[in-house]
């Protein structure tokens, strides 16, 4: 009787064949035949059982007879052919018959090869052996281009090839999807070129031309238009030109990348870095940007630029009373008529437009780049006091909010925006200092601020040589698991005459009297020995995070600094981690990387400190030899409650995650805000929700607390 033949086991080198006839001696020398090469054998006696066990068993190979009752080899090869695994498998037909046209009807079903009958199976696993390997070469092909297809897809970068001198172009399926093309043809490239946005056309051709005319290498940012979508989509190629070595055929291999999401990051982060989140007004970077430009224009052409400080007197009474996200509605309301009241204003020049921004919490500056006189600036003050002093309506409430302003005006009263915009805010404070509702001017008389910064030079000079300053360190906290990673050490300094001096302070004096960089050798070299008592009081590898200011940075033995100093204190390097900011870095990109190489050959770590607040590119991060990025504050406050603040906290951590760096989120204070935190994956925060900067002791007992909960 016919049976289906199973294998008892298989080994993990052999290769299983099925074979199908219906003739019992054709399978039993086939089987023998076979075995005997080292293969796996099934067997079948008929086209119906042996679509079964191919169903049943996977098989490397299958050979099969073409005249079989009930489901002849045509039929069987069809059918294996539609079964999961079989569109690759290796089918071999056997025939009795020298029929050209069945051969060809062979391999119209899909058969791989032929054999003729009677079959010297001694020829056939020669050619079953050869055959699997092909087979396992092709599968590894395949395998390689479907890894290659998904990373492309994860990582949204395509291609495209163009031989040039030819109409069309070939374009890979990631590509079509990032061009938003359908189907799968080859197209010509001026239909490619048609979906570039018309203004970006132009420049995609010229640089197109320049890497086939000279071999420049094609590289170039330009937005798509997408049939149906909403929005441009942003992508960048990049691309060379080679020439084929068989045909000599001069050929463009370009990739495509849609960068439309990081992007849309950069430009989230940029606006954060130059606007106000909450009235959505320029904020003092770029208000100081502004002020540059206007007394420039205003040297040139001999006129004045009027600077007037606003600020709504008592706001956090009015925020205790209608809360935070309607003081902000309120606020927003404020900006918006000051802004209504600039624009009415009368002009009788084209210097530049007036600019409205934010200074501080809640101040307001205005920049006038063609004042006449101090009258007609006081004239503008008046005018703007008024207009706010109507009432908001806030929840059907009418709230009243009284407002001081203060005002400067160059050349008289400043000769740099810097002084200029810190005139109006000393003339600020003493509008406030007489009442609510105040106007005052800029006088030399109110400059007791630049007397307190003397003494304070005075005083810094003797703290440094008598050791008069202290260290406080805030614990930074792995979200995982709430442990203790590591502090950052902050500076602290207690006069005796002053009393205590808040670094917001002391440091700016320090900086602009070049104290910093002794300041900055005290804490580097202090820190360190700390960290040496953490680890031999119960704290082994805590990283010890240490400020380091420009100018020491821009030191040229600042290297030797920080190795001197670890040898010293006998502190395994990668336990210190360097915090430099954004602007440090990039104000000499190529030297701060070569400083930064030189320090992690040292094993030091290196922070990027108060991210966003500088340049907030996402995309130099990847320049920089970075181990740790700091998320400023600004970007974490109230985060829960704020989707761009999300949205960007979100793509900064993705972003990072991608490059390897670790990410530290600073001023953290709630715990919503830190549930959002530990969502995104973020490594560590800092903040007063765990810890305000304690001094050393009482770091060391802190730092034994359960903080799981």
């Amino acid at each position: 009787m016919d049976t289906i033949t199973l294998p008892v086991r298989r080994s993990e080198e052999a290769t299983r064949v099925l074979l199908v006839d219906d003739d019992e001696m054709m399978r039993a020398l086939g089987e023998e035949a076979l075995a005997q090469a080292g293969f796996d054998v099934l067997t079948a006696f008929d086209g119906q059982n042996g679509l079964a066990l191919f169903r049943a068993v996977p098989c490397d190979i299958v050979i099969l007879d073409i005249e079989m009752p009930k489901l002849d080899g045509f039929e069987l090869c069809a059918q294996v052919r539609q079964e999961p695994g079989g569109a690759f498998v290796p089918i071999i037909m056997m025939t009795a018959h020298d029929d050209h046209d069945a051969i060809a009807h062979a391999y119209e079903v899909g058969a791989t090869d032929f054999v003729p009958k009677p079959v010297q199976f001694s020829v056939l696993t020669h050619r079953l052996h050869y055959m699997r390997r092909a087979t396992k070469a092709l599968a590894s092909l395949r395998d390689s281009e479907r890894r290659l297809a998904n990373a492309q897809r994860i990582a949204r970068i395509g291609h495209w090839e163009w031989p040039v001198g030819s109409e069309s172009v070939e374009i890979s399926a990631e590509a079509r999807r990032v061009f938003g093309l359908p189907g799968e043809e080859a197209m010509l490239l001026d239909e490619l070129l048609t979906i570039i946005h018309p203004d970006d056309r132009a420049p995609f051709l010229e640089a197109l031309d320049d890497t086939v005319e000279h071999h420049v290498p094609l590289r170039v940012e330009h937005r798509v238009c997408v049939p149906g979508a909403s929005q441009h989509r942003i992508v960048y190629q990049e691309g060379e030109v080679g020439r084929e070595e068989a045909t000599g055929i001069l050929r463009l291999i370009t990739t495509v990348q849609d960068i439309t999401f990081r992007h849309t990051a950069e430009q989230r982060i940029l606006h954060l870095t130059n606007y106000d989140s909450v009235s959505g007004l320029p904020n003092q970077r770029l208000i100081t940007g502004r002020l540059v430009e206007a007394i420039e224009t205003a040297k040139r052409a001999g006129t004045r630029v009027g600077v007037v400080a606003i600020d709504p007197d008592q706001f956090k009474r009015v925020n205790d009373l209608v809360g935070h996200r309607d003081g902000d509605a309120l606020l927003r309301s404020y900006a918006e008529r000051l802004g209504a009241a600039l624009r009415l204003r009368p002009r009788t020049t084209e210097l530049g437009a007036d600019m409205l921004g934010r200074s501080g919490r809640v101040g307001f500056v205005a920049i006038l780049p063609d004042i006449a006189s101090a009258e007609e600036l006081d004239h503008v003050s008046q005018q703007l006091r008024r207009e706010i002093s109507a009432p908001f309506t806030v929840r059907g409430k009418s709230i009243y909010v009284s407002s001081s302003f203060g005002m400067s005006l160059f050349p008289g009263d400043g000769s740099n925006a810097e002084s200029l915009l810190q005139a109006a805010a000393i003339a600020l404070g003493d509008a406030k200092s007489n009442g609510r509702g105040s106007i005052a001017f800029y006088d030399d008389s109110l400059d007791a601020e630049r007397t307190r910064r003397l003494v304070i030079e005075g005083r810094l000079r003797q703290a440094i040589d008598n050791d008069g300053f202290t260290l406080v360190f805030q614990p930074k906290v792995n979200t995982a698991d709430r442990g203790l990673c590591g502090g950052e050490a902050l500076l602290r300094w207690t006069d005796a005459e002053l009393g205590f001096v808040s670094p917001n302070d002391f440091i700016p004096v320090a900086e602009d009297c070049g104290l910093i960089t002794r300041i900055d050798a005290w804490v580097l070299r202090h820190a360190c020995a700390e960290a040496v008592r953490w680890n031999a009081n119960g704290l082994p590898g805590a990283r010890m995070a240490v400020n380091i200011s420009a100018e020491q940075f821009a030191e040229p033995g600042f290297v030797d600094l920080v190795r001197q100093t670890l040898a010293h204190t006998r502190l395994p390097p990668g336990q210190l981690e360097l915090e430099l900011t954004e602007r440090t870095l990039m104000k000499d990109s190529d030297s701060s990387i070569a400083i930064l190489q030189e320090l992690r050959s040292l094993g030091c770590r290196i922070a990027l400190d108060d991210f966003g607040t500088g340049y907030s590119s996402l995309s130099y991060l990847t320049r920089f030899p970075i181990d740790t990025l700091k998320i400023d504050r600004a970007f974490i406050v109230d985060v829960h409650e704020h989707n761009d603040r999300a949205a960007i906290v979100g793509a900064i951590i993705a972003m990072s995650k991608s490059l390897g760096i670790e990410v530290i989120a600073e001023g953290v204070e709630s715990a919503e805000e830190l549930k959002f935190l530990e969502q995104q994956r973020c490594d560590a925060v800092q903040g007063y929700y765990f810890a305000k900067p304690l001094p050393g002791p009482a770091f060391l007992d802190w730092s034994s607390l359960d903080r799981a909960g």
